[in-house]
């Protein structure tokens, strides 16, 4: 929504501040600025929940929600009918981009909250390869017991 308030400056909308594209102008950034207060609430939490795995997902869960639903109205104004956003340019495309992108952190937190946040970690993963490639083979445990 940086691209909403740099379109703002470049109008002149300080002047003109009745008109609707204005308004608009105005929605979009306000939209940019509640998406990113969120977004510093969340790692806030998130660093604050370390222990508490199932508290710390529902944070993500419930702002993940809350930004999709915030980014899709944002989409539906910003890149209507005579909107700010409704020619093709930086506006439109980053707005449906950062809407895109919402949508697959909130199905990120979605998975991992059904999961129970036990993802493998690179570690717990390399050290289980490990394992595997250390074991000897069956067929060499048979031959060494016939």
């Amino acid at each position: 929504m940086s691209a909403a308030a740099g379109t703002y400056r470049d109008v002149g909308c300080k002047d003109s501040s009745g008109v609707a594209y204005c308004q608009n102008l105005k929605i979009s950034v306000s939209f940019g600025v509640v998406v990113a207060a969120l977004a510093l609430i969340m790692m806030v939490a998130v660093r604050l929940f370390k222990e508490k795995q199932k508290l710390k997902l529902i944070v993500e869960g419930v702002t993940s929600w809350i930004v999709v639903i915030l980014y899709a109205v944002a989409v539906a104004y910003t890149t209507s009918p005579n909107a700010p956003g409704a020619v093709i340019g930086n506006l439109y495309y980053f707005t449906w981009f950062s809407f895109i992108i919402t949508v697959m952190l909130l199905l990120d937190c979605s998975s991992e909250f059904r999961s129970g946040g036990e993802a493998p970690s690179a570690e717990a993963a390399a050290k289980a390869e490990e394992e595997v490639q250390q074991a000897p083979p069956e067929t060499a445990k048979a031959e060494e017991q016939a």
